[in-house]
């Protein structure tokens, strides 16, 4: 009777035991259901965006100008410092012209007499006293002591320099009384005319997604807490020779003038050429190394990972590159 009861009691707790675990599978279910309707999900919107592209170069004015003389002499007369602003057509310096003068002069004299001597010569070959060739040497003599004055006159004009435009000094290259070679810049200034541009040099990967006019907003190390505006002014058609890029200049805005020639800069160039995406919210990234992310997406109820190469982050969106579909569910919670 006792073997009958403990049957009777085994059985009981295996029927219990059952119904219990029968229960809590179907609390799972359930459960696991319930999360998947949770799910918040997003499709891709597709986007057209101007890629940014990013260069570094060095600022000089646009209208640089190595200013020299045209024949040796002692440096004279020197009025103007680095940083000074000129005006056009002011003196900046002149270099002693008394042998210039006296060299003029000497061909002044030089000119006169060629040109009396030629007087003569034509006279009496209208007579018939001189030959056909006297005339055409007093005619040489004549032609090279003009050109010889001519040249003289030149380098005494160019014994002063004058400031080609109204701009700033860049650099001062000599002192007073110094002795002064014919060729060699003395003064380095630069012109208000074309204002100043950042020179940098671009891939060819990039350069085919830079046009004229693109707006750029620029950087430099002196003034790390102020964006300077400019836009692109001008574009090599041609690659350097040796690194196989492209130059472009950059107008860079500086209305107070406060940038200096030679400051470096950093560029980002808005590009006009407009390409498409694939844009999703940021939450949806679950894991990321460098450009390559990982996010879920939602196909028949269930969630499935997926592998996705980012283009660009653009605040709380992605720009999507490859990895995923316009009809992708994305789970972004």
């Amino acid at each position: 009777m006792k073997i009958i009861l403990k049957s009777i009691i085994a059985i009981v707790l295996l029927i219990t035991f059952s119904c219990k675990k029968t229960n809590t599978n179907k609390e799972i279910v359930i459960q696991q259901k319930t999360v998947e309707q949770n799910y918040i999900t997003e499709k891709p919107e597709k986007v057209s965006y101007g890629n940014e592209i990013t260069a570094t170069g060095s600022l000089s004015y646009k209208n640089e100008y190595q200013l020299s003389f045209m024949s040796n002499g002692i440096l004279n007369y020197l009025n103007v410092d680095e940083g000074d602003f000129v005006k056009k057509g002011q003196i900046l310096a002149r270099i002693n012209q008394t042998s210039v003068k006296v060299m003029t002069d000497r061909l002044t004299l030089s000119y006169d007499k060629a040109k009396r001597d030629y007087t003569r010569v034509e006279a009496l070959y209208k007579d018939q006293v001189v030959t056909l060739e006297n005339l055409q040497n007093a005619k040489t003599g004549l032609d090279n002591a003009r050109l010889q004055l001519e040249s003289a006159q030149f380098s005494k004009q160019h014994a002063t320099i004058l400031a080609p435009s109204s701009g700033r000094i860049q650099s001062v290259l000599a002192q007073e009384n110094e002795m002064i070679q014919a060729g060699n810049p003395i003064i380095i200034m630069g012109s208000n005319k074309g204002g100043k541009v950042l020179k940098t040099n671009l891939a060819d990967i990039d350069i085919v997604n830079v046009k004229k006019k693109d707006l750029c907003h620029i950087q430099f190390d002196a003034f790390p807490n102020k964006i300077f505006e400019g836009y692109v002014s001008g574009i090599s058609s041609n690659a350097d020779r040796y690194t196989g890029t492209y130059e472009i200049e950059i107008y860079v805005k500086d209305s107070e003038n406060r940038l200096k020639s030679g400051f470096i800069g950093e560029a980002t160039i808005q590009s006009k050429i407009k390409k498409e995406y694939l844009q999703i919210p940021i939450e949806a990234l679950v894991s990321a190394d460098k450009m390559i992310g990982k996010i879920n997406i939602l196909i028949e109820g269930e969630k499935m990972p997926k592998t996705i190469k980012i283009a660009k982050i653009l605040g709380e969106k992605l720009l999507i590159l490859d990895g995923v579909s316009k009809n992708d569910e994305i789970i972004i919670n």
